[in-house]
């Protein structure tokens, strides 16, 4: 399971096709919360920031640790994180 940074105290797993589907489209987490997607392998996966308004920051780990953050733009499209 990927290490979650020290001051978030909840997560959400977004692990149903419904929930993977809308993913944070709607949703304005507090900083003290963070909404997981696990996945099984390391692989571009495509985020679409369509009906999403606020800056979205990615992260990704690998062996716990993070490897990657991006910070999306809202409103831009699709886009690829890795």
């Amino acid at each position: 399971m990927n290490q979650i940074p020290k001051h978030i105290e909840h997560v959400v797993y977004l692990d149903s096709g419904s929930a993977k589907a809308r993913g944070v489209i709607g949703r304005y987490p507090e900083r003290d919360t963070a909404y997981v997607f696990r996945c099984d392998s390391a692989a571009y996966r495509l985020i679409h920031m369509i009906g999403v308004s606020k800056p979205l920051t990615v992260q990704c780990y690998r062996e716990n640790r993070l490897h990657k953050e991006v910070t999306l733009r809202p409103y831009v499209g699709l886009t690829v994180a890795k």
